[in-house]
């Protein structure tokens, strides 16, 4: 995404918006011409990057996008929907734009789309098929998001027949691409011996892997092996420094890890 007030200094619009109805022609008709831009713009005010953040005008843009046949656009445009954020909650008009997005090529539209059917969101019936088949679509296409899930579905079978080396695989093609939680979850299977021969050694690179690309629950994997000496020389500092990571990017075990080793071991 480019630099949100370069952006705007650019449109020569103020840094804040009130309402989706209010945004200024300028923009609109910055939009009309770039709906990629368009999408850059409403991204800002989503994330409240380069300006207030403002889900109202980001609905508005992201509508003006999808409008003029912008596939990402209208996936993004689903997700407000989907956790009501600027617009109504409504579960139905998201599986609409998710749909649309992913018929314009849009694969997170696509992805977004499987998971309402592998969980049974909303108005969408439970269809484990169904969102295998749109995982795997996504996955030949080289969406590594599409991988992992798909991997998932193949790990568990879901949808699908169960084939841990079949899931292996669709995870170590997702981690090759630099997706973390392909690594992840290859090392998951490293870990336990599912689908591959257990290899702690391997198991604990794929964690570190993991963690380096901004993974918080292979952060707290790695220090699981630290703080056990599995596949790494046993080190409880730097399993106590990786269960704060962890910790602090959510992961609720990695807190839970933490709490309880300062507990067996307090400081002097």
């Amino acid at each position: 995404m480019r630099s949100g007030f370069w952006l705007l200094a650019l449109l020569g619009l103020s840094v804040r918006l009130a309402r989706a109805q209010d945004i200024p022609p300028a923009l609109q008709q910055t939009c009309a011409k770039d709906l990629n831009l368009c999408c850059d713009l409403a991204d800002m005010y989503r994330i409240g990057q380069g300006a207030s953040r403002d889900y109202a005008v980001a609905a508005g843009l992201y509508r003006q996008a999808c409008d003029g046949g912008e596939a990402r656009g209208c996936t993004d445009l689903g997700m407000l929907y989907s956790f009501g954020w600027g617009v109504a909650k409504d579960d139905a008009r998201a599986e609409a734009l998710y749909s649309q997005g992913c018929k314009g090529g849009n694969a997170t539209g696509c992805n977004n789309l499987g998971a309402m059917y592998r969980d049974g969101q909303g108005v969408v019936a439970r269809d484990y098929g169904r969102a295998a088949a749109i995982f795997a679509r996504t996955c030949g296409a080289g969406d590594l998001d599409g991988c992992v899930n798909l991997g998932d579905m193949v790990a568990h079978g879901k949808g699908v027949m169960k084939d841990p080396p079949q899931a292996a695989a669709l995870y170590r093609k997702a981690c090759s691409g630099g997706n973390a939680v392909g690594c992840d979850d290859l090392g998951v299977m490293y870990r336990d011996g599912e689908g591959v021969k257990r290899d702690n050694a391997r198991a604990a690179g794929l964690f570190k892997q993991a963690c380096d690309g901004g993974r918080a629950a292979g952060c707290c994997n790695l220090g699981d092996r630290y703080a056990k000496g599995r596949g790494v020389a046993k080190d409880a500092a730097r399993a106590a420094a990786l269960f704060k990571q962890a910790c602090e990017g959510g992961v609720r075990l990695g807190c839970e890890r933490l709490q309880k080793m300062s507990a067996d071991h307090p400081s002097p």
